[in-house]
């Protein structure tokens, strides 16, 4: 049966008027991911690129949310938006495309560059000089007893830290005090100020300047002063590790006895690691040093713990603390430990 003219052109325009009124009312989903890897395995992997640092590339996708992949593995990457490329003379360029161009040879758009010397894709402002980043922490701990003996504990702690490019600054500080009876059973505080250069991803030279004060037991003041070199083996948003070995001159002034002045070997260990991601994390931390003369004559402090982040940057934890002095003096323990149960704070 014949179709007369006038139907069949109203049909066509009513198709296309439809078929465009369905495109415009289709979701807001883009057509093609922002960025495109691939592989050394020939993969395609769809998505968007977060970052690349300490030879991972991290890379967010809708199906398998972010990715972990080796930097080593990556023959291409081409994005619709500029990626920022931290080079290790730090050089900073803006590309929209790497290119595996030969054995350990990559193009950054017309540029070619040895695939070691790329330090960072999007790196913080802070890396590059551009503002800077302040961290820290504060950690309280109180302890009421009103049973067979009356006794009230309180101990504050701080950690904080400023980094700007290859500079970075650290306070640490610890007061501790007791009651027992409604007499002091331990009043004592530390701080500590420390200073880094970075001369690479990992190695950093610095200084350091410790002040101890204890009001009730030997020393009564400790005052290091002192350089060292330090490695982060491991810096990330799951696990950090570094560790500093250097030279410290100690003054140690006693109420009971002479004071001593002597040179230290002194060394330290930092370490964190999360068992379950943003819910347990372990932590362990050391700071050492011995008499060079008197190798016996080690101060110890460790601080290790199981820290349970909350909302809001509110973390709690539970701490063991201990400390050893080889070089107590008569009738003082060596050996000194705390359990705690802390509240604090992280920014």
């Amino acid at each position: 049966m014949p179709v007369h003219m006038k139907t069949l052109s109203f049909l066509q325009r009513f198709t296309a008027a439809t078929a465009l009124l369905s495109l415009f009312s289709l979701p807001n989903f883009p057509l093609m991911a922002a960025d495109r890897l691939v592989l050394a395995n020939g993969d395609h992997v769809q998505g968007d690129l977060t970052s690349m640092k300490e030879g991972q590339l991290f890379f967010v996708t809708p199906y398998a949310g972010e990715l972990s992949i080796a930097w080593d593995q990556v023959r291409e990457l081409v994005s619709d938006d500029p990626v920022g490329v931290l080079l290790e003379d730090g050089q900073m360029l803006e590309v929209t495309e790497f290119l595996q161009s030969g054995e350990g040879e990559v193009m950054l758009g017309s540029l070619e560059v040895p695939r070691s010397s790329i330090l960072q894709l999007n790196p913080s402002d802070w890396e590059v000089g551009n503002g800077y980043y302040l961290g820290g922490a504060v950690d309280l701990a109180l302890k009421i007893d009103r049973g067979n003996t009356r006794s009230e504990e309180a101990d504050i702690a701080a950690d904080v830290e400023w980094r700007k490019k290859q500079h970075r600054l650290r306070f640490l500080g610890e007061l501790e005090y007791d009651l027992s009876e409604n007499e002091e059973s331990r009043k004592q505080w530390f701080t500590q100020f420390k200073y880094d250069n970075f001369v690479s991803t990992h190695w950093y030279y610095g200084a350091s300047t410790l002040l101890q004060r204890d009001y009730i037991e030997e020393p009564e003041t400790l005052l290091s002063v002192g350089p060292y070199i330090g490695r982060e083996f491991i810096r990330s948003a799951a696990t950090n590790l570094s560790a500093e070995a250097g030279v410290d001159y100690v003054s140690e002034g006693y109420r009971s006895e002479a004071d001593r002045d002597y040179w230290a070997a002194a060394w330290s260990i930092d370490a964190d690691h999360y068992l379950l991601p943003s819910v347990l994390q372990v932590y362990h931390r050391m700071k050492a040093f011995a008499n060079i003369d008197e190798l016996g004559n080690l101060v110890l402090d460790t601080w290790t713990g199981v820290r349970i982040p909350m909302k809001g940057g509110f973390v709690t934890s539970a701490e063991l603390k201990a400390e050893y002095d080889g070089g107590a003096v008569e009738d003082t323990k060596a050996w000194d430990t705390t359990w705690r149960l802390k509240f604090g704070y992280r920014w």
